[in-house]
């Protein structure tokens, strides 16, 4: 199944390291760099974060199936949230 990709903006250099340490918290392996594939506790995906636009762009592979993708993209926009007071999800 292919999910939509969730995009964000506004994500500095801050905000994008403290977002890798607290998925790193959660189980979820993320390796160095800018972008990349990430995985763990049942959740695959890859993210791409352009440090000039400030952008960031996570896209879910595969996830529990006794999880909705909308419980994913929530719990991902209130990790993101702790980070960011106002970002635009388009």
């Amino acid at each position: 199944m292919k999910y939509e990709p969730i995009h964000f903006e506004g994500i500095n250099s801050e905000i994008f390291m403290n977002m890798k340490d607290t998925l790193s918290q959660f189980g979820i392996s993320v390796p160095e760099g800018n972008e990349g594939f990430l995985s763990g506790e049942g959740f695959s995906g890859v993210f791409k974060w352009n440090g000039e636009k400030e952008t960031l762009t996570l896209e879910l592979i595969s996830k529990p199936w006794f999880i909705s993708y909308d419980t994913v993209k929530s719990v991902l926009c209130n990790v993101i949230n702790n980070y960011v007071n106002n970002y635009p999800i388009r």
